[in-house]
């Protein structure tokens, strides 16, 4: 539609390496862009959320409790691991100087980094700043409400999270795995369209997954708090000139 002159793409889990595919994703949004630009003449933006690593760490290990824990075990050996073992490449997925680089070189584009913490501090700013760089309005923002960070809570002093299990999911899985695989057999291919009952099946498994009320909390320490930020602080040094963002002013570094 030659009226439509923008078209904003916007996905939060889109990079996610963890639960998502990012690296998958991001390559197929190249390939979409470099034949998009054969046939129109486009420009692109990249507007990047982050948080700080510290936060993000604890957070991806309570929010994606089912399989970390049976991957690392608890928090603490989870943090041990990432740090101690040179196969895992968790603290890799969470350098945004990385991510900002690779944006730049495959897209040649503008890009926007976004602290979630500046949208803590000051939501007007944070919208304006992504209105100017879309040169789109963004409608009803000053009634939009945010919800930041709803799997912690501050407890004297400190940010606790909550673990979020889910039940039913193994089951799940372990079903899900076999269709696949049955789904190779051009038989079972072309018949599961007919078959309502497996249908039914699978629906019935997807409705008992649900949120387990865990009560079990968790917290980071200030040794392993300072551990992570030593580790990026570097890179978000690097981040901070690349971008002109002041991540000094919401600690990502000391």
């Amino acid at each position: 539609n030659k009226k439509n002159k923008k078209f904003i793409l916007s996905d939060e889990v889109l990079l996610d390496k963890i639960n998502y595919f990012g690296d998958f994703n991001f390559q197929i949004i190249k390939e979409i862009v470099t034949e998009l630009k054969k046939e129109l003449d486009i420009s692109v933006k990249f507007l990047v959320s982050i948080r700080k690593q510290d936060d993000l760490l604890i957070s991806n290990y309570s929010y994606t409790y089912n399989r970390f824990s049976s991957k690392y075990g608890n928090f603490e050996s989870f943090i041990n691991t990432i740090f101690d073992d040179k196969n895992d490449k968790t603290l890799e997925i969470f350098n945004f100087y990385s991510l900002y680089k690779d944006i730049k070189i495959n897209f040649d584009c503008d890009i926007l980094l976004l602290p979630i913490e500046k949208l803590v501090e000051d939501k007007e700013n944070y919208l304006k700043e992504i209105e100017r760089f879309t040169d789109a309005k963004i409608i009803g923002s000053k009634e939009l409400n945010f919800k930041i960070n709803v799997n912690s809570i501050e407890e004297d002093g400190k940010k606790v999270f909550q673990l979020r299990e889910v039940k039913n999911l193994t089951a799940y899985n372990f079903f899900v795995n076999i269709h696949q695989k049955l789904k190779t057999y051009s038989i079972y291919k072309k018949n599961y369209e007919r078959f309502s009952f497996l249908k039914s099946f699978y629906s019935f498994l997807r409705s008992q997954i649900k949120l387990k009320k865990n009560l079990k909390q968790i917290y980071l320490s200030d040794k392993h708090r300072d551990k992570i930020l030593d580790y990026y602080a570097n890179s978000n040094k690097d981040l901070e000139k690349i971008s002109k963002c002041d991540l000094k002013r919401y600690k990502y570094f000391i």
